[in-house]
Formats: C-alpha cells, structure tokens, sequence
C-alpha cells in the first residue's frame, strides 16, 4: 500500500485526518505510528471539533515539523530551524488551500463541525467521510512532493 492508502485505510478504521496523514510519515522520521496517532488525536474536527484548521492541514504541518525539527533542546538551533519549517509550513498550507477552496474545516465541510445534528447529517449525505478522504489525500499527495524537494 502507498501512503495515501494506508492513510485513507486508517480514516475508514475510525482514525482522524491528522492522525491518518502524520501517522503514515512518522516512522521515516523516527516516530512510531502509536506515538504520532496520540499526539495527533485533537486535532480532527478542526481541532477537537471547533471547525477551524483542518486535520489534514493540521497533519501535514506536523509531517514537516518531525522532518525537519531539531532533536535536541538547543534554543538557538531551534530558532534556525523554525524560521524554514514555517516557510515550509506557509508552502503547504497554501498548496492545500489552493485544492481545497481553505484550511478550514467548516468551511471545506460546508457545516459546523461542533453541530451534533450538523455532522449526523453530513455522515448521512456522505460529506463525511467523503470529503475528509479528499483532504487527507491531498494532503499526503502535497507533502510527498515537498518531501521529495
């Protein structure tokens, strides 16, 4: 399987959208899945399901951060480091908007995301998970190219 399949395998076995696309990268940065599942895991819904940032967004800008974060506590090596990954982070979220119309859950979806009635409704329709797959397909398809930069 290819990454955007095993992440979309995960979001069909009840994985959130950061947790599926920061998952499949993780390993290759020294994460184990479990680990990037877990600190992945507020984030869905447009983080805890306020709607706003998209999880896959949100996923892939955690992608970049394991890859290119520094591995130790050295403040100034920090500083180096941060200014590309937000350049880098800038690069992404401006890819995935321009597939996606926003970054923003809500406004991707259609329908708030914190209205139980709202995402019973969307599930029905099949917005959910149709839309979502979209998103964390988009956003392991982006990553892999600036990966691969």
């Amino acid at each position: 399987m290819n990454r955007v399949e095993k992440a979309l395998s995960r979001h069909a076995s009840g994985f959130g959208c950061a947790q599926c696309v920061a998952s499949v990268f993780s390993e290759e940065f020294g994460i184990d899945e479990v680990t990037a599942q877990k600190f992945a895991l507020g984030f869905g819904g447009g983080v805890g399901r306020s709607g706003e940032i998209c999880g896959a967004a949100s996923g892939g800008v955690m992608v970049l951060g394991m890859k290119y974060g520094v591995n130790s506590m050295d403040g100034d090596a920090n500083k180096v480091v941060k200014e590309t990954v937000y350049q880098l982070d800038q690069k992404f979220l401006k890819l995935f908007k321009e597939r996606e119309g926003s970054i923003r859950c809500n406004e991707i979806l259609g329908f708030d995301m914190n209205d139980p009635e709202a995402v019973k409704e969307a599930k029905g329709k099949g917005i959910i998970p149709g839309r979502c797959d979209k998103c964390i397909q988009h956003s392991v398809e982006i990553l892999e190219k600036l990966l691969a930069e």
